[in-house]
């Protein structure tokens, strides 16, 4: 994986030596809702696919070599508050992504490392993610007339569950529009 410092991220720790920036695009013709991420250079980073039939909008993240990262997937039944959760490889949930219910500005992910806020509208331009108050993530909406896609940009050891975040917010709203 290569690795693009952008010097534009400086809100973030000093301790950290670079920062991968990542493309998540939905794919336009995929029979389960997959998507391409890849880096600067538009070689893959992480493989994301969907599952044709799924009740909750099931999507794997693996690495190149195939090997699960995380399942995102949208709560079944979501009569007032739409959830989205994230699972390991072993099936054990990591984070459970929502928006509160009269705050539909900010969405939130609650994990054992800490709660992540999107500051900014989703599907607005530009979004900083924040973990217990601390930037570590900027995300940009992409241009595009038909398919969702996103730019990250998040340390190398952020940047697997930063990409999982980010298609579980996607899952999220595209589940809330409905």
């Amino acid at each position: 994986v290569r690795l693009a410092c952008t010097g534009r991220f400086l809100l973030c720790s000093k301790k950290r030596k670079g920062i991968m920036k990542v493309f998540i695009k939905n794919k336009l013709v995929s029979w389960g809702g997959g998507s391409d991420v890849t880096d600067i250079s538009g070689n893959p980073v992480y493989k994301v696919k969907g599952r044709v039939l799924s009740i909750g909008r099931r999507k794997i993240m693996c690495d190149l070599e195939g090997n699960t990262l995380f399942v995102i997937r949208n709560r079944w039944f979501n009569p007032i508050r739409h959830k989205t959760y994230i699972k390991d490889a072993e099936g054990n949930r990591v984070a459970t992504v929502y928006s509160k219910a009269f705050d539909l500005t900010r969405l939130y992910a609650d994990t054992e490392k800490g709660q992540y806020t999107v500051q900014g509208k989703f599907f607005g331009r530009s979004s900083t993610i924040l973990r217990d108050g601390v930037p570590v993530a900027i995300l940009e909406r992409q241009i595009t007339v038909v398919v969702d896609a996103f730019s990250l940009e998040a340390s190398p050891e952020d940047m697997p569950f930063m990409t999982a975040l980010v298609i579980a917010l996607d899952n999220l709203c595209d589940n809330r529009s409905k």
